[in-house]
């Protein structure tokens, strides 16, 4: 596996990328949440999002991206 990603001629580092991805899949899954009301399960609400940032960001991370 590289330890750079390239983009258009420019290496970035595999966190950048996996981290990038869990800016999108973080507040979809928010969305997600709030539409089928499963959010009122969950007291803190900013702190579950940023949990569900680090655990997308670490699996995105760890399955190649």
């Amino acid at each position: 596996m590289p330890h750079e990603l390239s983009a258009f001629g420019i290496f970035v580092s595999p966190w950048l990328a996996a981290c990038a991805g869990a800016c999108v899949l973080a507040p979809l899954t928010a969305w997600l949440l709030n539409v089928t009301e499963g959010s009122r399960f969950f007291r803190l609400h900013q702190w579950t999002f940023l949990a569900m940032l680090v655990v997308y960001a670490c699996a995105l991370f760890r399955w190649g991206w």
